[in-house]
């Protein structure tokens, strides 16, 4: 009888369960009234990357059923979908590599139809073994069974290789059925297509230059999707566990929240577009002795603080106060925020409130290419406001992070922290990275650090004077309709809009109220919904264009991408990121989102809540048009 470890109380505690049973770690089926089909041992069993797990030992003892096939050893990755094998064959099965190969793959997938096995227990690929497994090369353990941790280290190489032979061949054969259903000649909408269909199936951006480039083959671009995809596999787990280090036992108090009461605050992201809007502001509620420290990227102060004032003038806000402006050269993503020791020493003691606005916006890039930025920039923002002085720490996010929910309203307190990753994956990188770094926020507020998380919805241009952000969907899309004296029949779609300074307003208004104490997060959204065809009317009547159908309007974008690079770059500018937007239906609006806590909280939300006015749209389509691209 098994009483414990020696001299090891841990792992005596860990071997038995509260009621003293021990833990065999042996995974079984009950099959019967006290029967029990022993399946494998849990160590052994292993994660696929849709989530399904797969008994190895199981699948070996099925697949030793063949007279072909002496020994077997089934292998696994957590980023793949399937399972490979190598296979000792039967030695009477003599024949050239290729023809065995053949063989042995259909033979596996006769035993796998035979005994219902799903398709990702059936090894899609194997390698050929030749000397039979044992004890004495280390293959087998002393009780001849698998050595799978020695196997695993000695073939994983081979294998992985098999992987990224057998990735490459299947991507190949699908992209080359894609390319042949639409078209032997490839223009843009073709490309589009082609492009929508590798997004739709591999969740790989294949930039529409790629597809269209004389020198481009399946090959070419096989290989450029099987490498991307390597890219893709992200532990989601593993990447919003927050570090040990974050953490604070200084609470802050309902005093902090008063900017007017405040002489240091942190402001990240400030020459973006919300971010400048935050910062004027933030200039107009402070006291006159605050100091507002803004990291930028820039080679020294005096051009940090020249990139302040010229996005300030850019957007016509008003420069006095700015003598309460500290520009820091920093780099969020690099340790300490890339400064000095006495700089970072004197914000940890002195900084009070931190609003961190600062991301890298892109809707084609990667996880792993906006990570740095966006997410290691957080946790860098958060070590920050964990040391020294207590802080609060207000994080802008975007209702982005819950697109794709199957709830019918997204409602302020929906998480989804340890959601579908079926989801997630499906979301744009810039979604993942600000969701990642959302549940890190998360887990800093547990850790006694006071956070809120605003979520931004669609932001519209000023409500004052029109000027925009040239670089979103809707500012191109008005672009590239007055250039081609046309827009489309949308049949009915809306957008959810909130003019910026509205949505810098409100963040800088719930920032400062109480109850936010209390409350995890907020959206900033319009309950409002605008019109595309009706805002698209209000812009014709100071534009010349007429309406179409869409399918005409759509044709009509390809055209233009294809001609607008020789003949007009703004157009081409405006309209080519757009290409892949426009499938065959004008894009949906997508999640609603709920905002009743934000309305409650801060009763002049509703005035700023509305449609925008015919005025506004027209004033918004002469700032797109002036600024040109």
């Amino acid at each position: 009888m098994f009483t414990g470890y020696f001299k090891q109380d841990n792992l005596t505690k860990q071997a038995f369960d509260q009621e003293g049973y021990y833990k065999t770690g042996d995974i079984v089926q009950i099959i019967g009234n006290r029967q029990f089909q022993l399946i494998d041992r849990k160590k052994n069993i292993f994660k696929l990357a849709q989530g399904e797990y797969v008994a190895p030992e199981a699948l070996e003892n099925t697949f030793l059923s063949s007279p072909l096939i002496d020994q077997i050893y089934v292998y696994g990755d957590i980023s793949k979908s399937h399972v490979v094998a190598v296979v000792v064959p039967n030695q009477q099965l003599s024949t050239n590599h290729q023809e065995e190969e053949y063989l042995l793959i259909k033979e596996l997938n006769r035993i796998g139809i035979k005994e219902r096995l799903q398709p990702y227990e059936i090894p899609r690929a194997i390698l050929i073994e030749r000397e039979p497994f044992s004890d004495k090369n280390g293959k087998l353990t002393g009780t001849l069974k698998i050595a799978r941790f020695y196997c695993e280290q000695h073939y994983k190489d081979r294998l992985n290789r098999l992987y990224n032979d057998q990735q490459q061949i299947e991507i190949e054969e699908n992209i080359s059925q894609m390319m042949n259903q639409s078209s032997t000649a490839i223009d843009s909408l073709h490309a589009v297509r082609i492009m929508s269909l590798i997004k739709k199936k591999y969740h790989v951006q294949v930039p529409i230059q790629i597809i269209m480039s004389a020198e481009s083959s399946i090959h070419h671009l096989s290989s450029f999707v099987a490498n991307h995809k390597k890219q893709l596999v992200v532990d989601w787990q593993q990447e919003i566990e927050l570090p040990h280090d974050i953490s604070t036992c200084s609470s802050a108090t309902a005093q902090q929240l008063d900017l007017s009461m405040m002489d240091h605050v942190l402001l990240t992201g400030c020459t973006g577009y919300l971010g400048v809007y935050l910062l004027h502001l933030l200039l107009k509620n402070t006291a006159m002795t605050c100091k507002i420290y803004c990291i930028v990227r820039a080679q020294d102060e005096t051009k940090a603080m020249g990139r302040i004032v010229e996005v300030i003038k850019t957007f016509g806000l008003n420069c006095e106060m700015l003598r309460k402006v500290i520009p820091i050269v920093g780099n969020l993503s690099s340790p300490k925020l890339g400064l000095s020791e006495h700089v970072y020493s004197e914000l940890c003691q002195h900084v009070q409130i931190i609003f961190h606005n600062a991301a890298v916006v892109n809707s084609v890039a990667s996880y792993q290419q906006l990570r740095s930025d966006n997410v290691e920039g957080t946790l860098q923002v958060l070590r920050l406001a964990c040391v020294g002085r207590s802080k609060v720490f207000h994080h802008i996010s975007t209702v982005g992070v819950m697109q794709g929910s199957n709830h019918g309203v997204i409602m302020e307190d929906d998480v989804e922290e340890h959601g579908s990753y079926a989801r997630l994956n499906a979301l744009s990188g810039y979604s993942q990275s600000k969701w990642v770094a959302e549940q890190l926020v998360r887990r800093a507020r547990s850790r006694g650090l006071l956070t809120t998380i605003f979520r931004p919805g669609m932001i519209g241009c000023d409500s004052a004077t029109g000027k925009c952000n040239l670089s979103d969907w809707v500012s191109r899309f008005i672009y590239g309709c007055v250039s081609m004296n046309m827009y489309p029949d949308t049949r009915g779609r809306t957008l959810s809009v909130l003019p910026v300074d509205h949505v810098a307003e409100q963040i800088i208004n719930l920032s400062q109220n109480e109850k936010s104490l209390n409350r995890h997060c907020y959206h900033i959204v319009n309950q409002h919904d605008l019109s595309i065809d009706w805002m698209m009317e209000c812009i014709a009547e100071v534009f010349e264009m007429k309406r179409v159908d869409y399918s005409v309007w759509r044709e009509e974008v390809g055209k233009k991408c294809d001609l607008s690079e020789r003949h007009d770059g703004a157009l081409h500018e405006a309209l080519w990121p757009l290409i892949s937007l426009f499938g065959k239906e004008f894009p949906s609006r997508g999640c609603v989102f709920d905002n009743h806590r934000a309305m409650e909280d801060v009763p002049s939300y509703s005035k700023c809540s509305t449609t925008m006015s015919r005025e506004l749209l027209q004033l918004y389509a002469k700032s797109v048009v002036s600024r040109n691209y």
